[in-house]
């Protein structure tokens, strides 16, 4: 029947049964009275601190709001604390000596959990009446003050509730197995005071949103879990969303584009090798080891998967900032044996390929295309893994794939073949002096077609390197 205040963690040196330094709801750290007065609590089941009580240099402004359950009702201390010390406000009560549970705006029921927006708006999980109600700033608030507004509707009993720094706020609704997310206090007109996301999971006892915006949560299974932002990862030449392999190229991109995946911007240097694993402060995990990068930025990062990549299955992949350790997105992995992809001379993943002309090594285009009965080189990446593969990171030495793919060349008309006709190919691995880039050399048949558009397919185990549903193409240069 109080709530206790402890020492910044360690501060005192002890690591273990840390005393508290402060009490409210009782006189002292050894009395227990549970009648409703300004001084004592009945069942206190949740804290929060606004701006001013959270800075511990402000020592004289400031409140704590305690939502008292069995007295129904929330109080609010006023800084500076002091052990024993009165509530100057009480809400869902008209007086301190009151504890009769009511649905009226300035009645409460049960109230189980209570916090605070960036306004210092208090709000409160009125549990037992099914609804969340909202306080003005807590400086304005007297006793017996009525909600500003009171969201009903969208929950069966409200047990917790946290809100962002931005003021949005999620709600941990236990019995329906959710949690509910609103927008700003300020906003909550706009929206006709309903809520804009929501996530199912069992039993969610409580919530709290850091300051990063993630989302902390218990469950009814005996768990905390943590919600961060998602990552969308795409093989970076096809930008396909299919699964990925290892050593590929990958681009990864925050699936909200407000959210941010790096703490900055920067470009590996240039031709550097081993790549480093800690761009602006960022660093990208798979299965807790960092990955080679080639390129951060906050809605866009660059990088080269492990080499040790299972062949199936899944991977965790975080995105972190090390020099805090906060976890600025997650994805999961899908893994698969190859994921093969051909780089594009506009970069968007169809049309005109990276390729080189043989033996002059021009760049094939419309001004340069390859004569059919010549070799010409690609460039892609997700073979998949390589025979003796070089370390993350590190610059190749032309180590072979464990097979070769299948090139098929759009056959000429009247030749006699099918729609395609098969390249041969003389090598597949990765090319020499880069990381996760995959080349593979080709002889152009007597019957491919010519043109500046002459459609060309990379099979590299049975998987294309664009996806057919996708409708794209890749093209080559043939004369």
């Amino acid at each position: 029947d109080r709530v206790l205040r402890f020492p910044a963690p360690f501060a005192s040196g002890k690591t273990a049964r840390e005393a508290a330094d402060l009490v409210l709801g009782q006189s002292s750290f050894i009395s227990s009275i549970t009648d409703a007065t300004a001084t004592t609590l009945g069942t206190p089941v949740s804290v929060a601190l606004t701006a001013d009580a959270f800075d511990a240099t402000k020592t004289n402004s400031g409140w704590l709001a305690v939502a008292d359950a069995a007295q129904n009702r929330v109080l609010l201390f006023k800084k500076p604390f002091v052990s024993g010390m009165s509530a100057s406000v009480v809400l869902g009560q008209t007086d301190f000596n009151a504890s009769t549970a009511g649905s009226t705006p300035n009645g409460l029921n049960s109230p189980r959990g209570v916090a605070v927006d960036f306004q210092d708006h208090i709000l409160v999980a009125d549990t037992s009446n099914g609804r969340v109600q909202i306080f003005d700033q807590a400086a304005n608030l007297g006793s017996g003050a009525a909600a500003l507004i009171s969201l009903g509707g969208s929950f069966n009993a409200p047990v917790s509730l946290s809100a962002g720094p931005a003021g949005d706020f999620w709600v941990a609704d236990s019995s329906a197995g959710s949690m509910i997310h609103f927008p700003s206090v300020g906003n909550l007109p706009q929206a006709n005071d309903q809520p804009d996301a929501s996530l199912k999971f069992l039993s969610p006892h409580s919530v709290f949103v850091d300051s990063a915006n993630n989302v902390l949560a218990t469950d009814g299974v005996n768990r905390v879990l943590y919600f961060v932002p998602q990552i969308n990862l795409t093989n970076a030449a096809s930008y396909s969303t299919r699964e990925l392999s290892a050593g590929t190229v990958a681009a990864l991109f925050p699936t909200v584009a407000a959210d941010s995946i790096a703490n900055g911007t920067a470009p590996a240097p240039a031709n550097q090798f081993p790549l480093p694993t800690t761009l602006a402060d960022t660093q990208i995990t798979v299965n807790g080891t960092p990955t080679p990068l080639l390129y951060v930025a906050p809605g866009q990062d660059n990088i080269v998967l492990p080499q040790n990549l299972a062949t199936s299955g899944s991977a965790d992949l975080l995105a972190i900032r090390p020099s805090t350790g906060q976890i600025m997105a997650a994805a999961e992995l899908e893994l698969a044996p190859a994921s093969p992809a051909l780089f594009t001379a506009d970069a968007s993943g169809s049309g005109q390929i990276i390729a080189l002309n043989v033996p002059d090594n021009t760049v094939n285009g419309i001004t340069a295309p390859a004569s059919r009965g010549s070799y010409v080189i690609l460039y892609g990446t997700g073979v998949g893994p390589v025979l003796n593969p070089p370390a993350d990171g590190t610059a190749a030495s032309g180590q072979y794939a464990s097979d070769y793919p299948t090139v098929l060349i759009a056959a000429a008309a009247g030749t006699g073949t099918s729609a395609f006709v098969p390249a041969t190919v003389t090598y597949s691995g990765l090319a020499p002096g880069f990381t996760g880039l995959w080349q593979i050399n080709v002889l152009l048949p007597m019957e491919a077609q010519a043109g500046s558009n002459v459609v060309i397919k990379v099979y590299e185990k049975d998987r294309p390197n664009l996806d057919p549903s996708s409708g794209l193409q890749t093209t080559l240069a043939i004369n």
